[in-house]
């Protein structure tokens, strides 16, 4: 059985969905996104160095954290948040409360706010109109929000906590391999994470579910892994932050953060779009 590919036809298709995806305004809501989410991640990790002097931070468990963090974000991105964990740590010493509520409840605030820009780009890609309330819209927002942190603090957690116990158990059971079989899990513990939280987003976030809301959320990680790697690997060649200090290191966070909010928006995009194309194919052979 030949199967044919008419180039034009193909190009039509890539065009059709290229004008759909440009209605949205992706760049835009991606930059909001970005933004809002930068400022989301300071307090957190301010947050997250002041409960960890309750409990006493170490430098192993810093370097643990840099590990989770090198998974999904550049390298430069990863250091500049040890860093700031480690230069707040230094500094939250008989605070530690005040500091975590507040760095906490501004941290939501601020992701709340990115969450209702992927929510309004998310209604776009897919024409859905908005009929939830404002204070519904808030409430969802925030709820994404505390799953996001909730999300990455299972994913350091898994990351920093479970290879000492598989080092632990190497050394009760006598088999040298289990720390070698995490080092391979470790990968599909974070995609994974990644995943259950598209679904949720892509679920909850818009009016409606996206339409094949798993095959949305396989595609987004897939493509925002996909960003992130290859932003780490132009990083590594280029070494932006090292060139312009501090201030590269934000605009790095930055640039990573839209560019994985826009591949996000991207995979919803093709699977919507698949979804439009699937539809009007029935439509034209029903007619037919």
């Amino acid at each position: 059985m030949n199967i044919s590919i008419d180039p034009m036809h193909l190009w039509q298709i890539s065009r059709r969905f290229w004008v759909r995806f440009q209605d949205a305004d992706p760049g835009l809501m991606a930059a909001a996104v970005a933004f809002n989410a930068f400022l989301a991640s300071v307090p957190l990790a301010i947050a997250f160095a002041a409960a960890g002097s309750l409990v006493g931070a170490s430098g192993e468990g810093l370097a643990r954290t840099k590990e989770a963090l090198d998974l999904v974000a550049p390298a430069e991105v990863a250091d500049f948040m040890i860093d700031l964990l480690t230069r707040t740590a230094e500094l939250v010493d008989g605070q530690q409360w005040w500091i975590i509520i507040v760095s906490a409840l501004v941290a939501v605030y601020s992701g709340s706010r990115g969450l209702n820009a992927l929510q309004k780009a998310l209604r776009r890609i897919d024409h859905m109109d908005e009929r939830r309330t404002t204070w519904t819209r808030r409430l969802v927002a925030i709820g994404l929000t505390l799953a996001g942190g909730l999300a990455l603090v299972a994913l350091i957690v898994a990351l920093v906590l479970t290879e000492p116990v598989a080092e632990f158990f190497e050394k009760l059971t006598r088999i040298d391999v289990l720390t070698q079989v995490w080092a391979w899990l470790r990968f599909p513990v974070a995609a994974g994470v990644v995943y259950l939280y598209l679904l949720a987003v892509y679920h909850f976030g818009p009016p409606r579910p996206i339409p094949s809301t798993s095959i949305a959320a396989a595609v987004g990680t897939v493509v925002a892994l996909a960003a992130s790697f290859g932003f780490g690997i132009y990083l590594s060649v280029f070494g932006l932050s090292g060139t312009f200090g501090v201030l590269g290191a934000v605009g790095v966070g930055l640039l990573w953060l839209y560019f994985t909010a826009y591949a996000i928006l991207f995979g919803a995009a093709v699977v919507s779009f698949r979804q439009v194309v699937r539809s009007g194919s029935g439509h034209q052979a029903t007619e037919g």
